[in-house]
């Protein structure tokens, strides 16, 4: 599984869209609500061992699934 497609999951769960498209703005199109943005981080901090900061979310780097997995790789452990 890519991890395009494991956080799909993640937004499918959190009640997003079950195949919601890598550039979806996930908040700005009510995809998921504000609420729903720590459990999202406490998964991908969870699930891939990274770590996401206040800087993250307010430069915009959660926001859909492709800007969350470039985060997820540059940050990933080798």
């Amino acid at each position: 599984m890519t991890i395009n497609d494991a956080l799909r999951v993640h937004v499918h769960q959190l009640g997003g869209p079950p195949a919601a498209a890598d550039e979806l703005d996930l908040f700005a199109t009510g995809a998921l609500a504000s609420m729903q943005l720590l459990e999202l981080i406490t998964a991908v901090e969870d699930d891939f061992r990274v770590r996401i900061d206040e800087r993250d979310i307010q430069a915009g780097r959660l926001r859909s699934i492709a800007t969350i997995a470039a985060l997820i790789s540059e940050r990933r452990p080798s």
